[in-house]
C-alpha cells in the first residue's frame, strides 16, 4: 500500500499556487527574523495562519484538528513549566502551521524540526558554545520537507514492519 499526501492536489492549479505562495513568503521572513533577531514577527504569522485557514476552508487540506491541540497544549505546558525551552512565537508558528498540515504532515514536521534541531543545537554549541537557538527554520523546514515527502516516508516506514 502506497500513501501519497499530495497526489490529491494538482500543485499547478490557481488556488494551490495562491496557498504556497503565501506560506513561502511568509516563510521566509520568519526564517530570516527569527535567524536575525530571535524574534518571530506575529503579523507575519498571522499572514500565514490565514493562508493556511483558507486552505483549509477550499479543501486543499485537512487538519487533524485533535493531534494540533494536543501538539499545542503540549508545547504550551513545556514553554510554561520548562522557560526558555520553546518560545511563544514558536508555539504560534506551529499553530499556523498545523492549519496547513494534515496529521501525519504535522507529526512528521514535528519529527524532522526536533531531530535536526538537536543536531544543529549540538553543532551550534561545539563551533559558538551558544545554548541558544533560532528554532522556526527547523519547523518551517520541517513542514516544507513534510509537506512534499511525508507520504513517501509513511509508506517507505509501512514496508520496514
Amino acid at each position: 500500500m502506497v500513501i501519497v499526501m499530495i497526489d490529491s492536489l494538482d500543485l499547478c492549479s490557481f488556488p494551490v499556487i495562491c496557498w504556497l505562495g503565501i506560506v513561502a513568503g511568509c516563510s521566509l521572513l520568519i526564517v530570516y527574523t527569527d535567524i536575525r533577531y530571535y524574534w518571530i514577527p506575529d503579523g507575519i504569522v498571522l499572514v500565514m495562519a490565514a493562508g493556511n485557514g483558507a486552505a483549509c476552508l477550499f479543501r486543499l487540506v485537512q487538519p487533524d484538528w485533535i493531534l494540533s491541540l494536543a501538539c499545542l497544549a503540549g508545547l504550551g505546558i513545556a514553554a510554561f513549566v520548562l522557560p526558555g525551552s520553546i518560545g511563544w512565537g514558536d508555539i504560534k508558528l506551529i499553530g499556523a502551521l498545523s492549519l496547513g498540515s494534515s496529521g501525519m504532515v504535522l507529526y512528521s514536521t514535528l519529527c524532522v524540526a526536533f531531530g535536526t534541531a538537536l543536531a544543529g543545537a549540538v553543532m551550534y554549541w561545539i563551533v559558538y558554545r551558544e545554548k541558544v537557538i533560532p528554532f522556526a527554520p527547523f519547523l518551517i523546514s520541517g513542514w516544507w520537507l513534510s509537506f512534499f515527502f511525508a507520504g513517501e516516508w509513511i509508506a517507505w516506514a509501512g514496508l520496514l514492519m
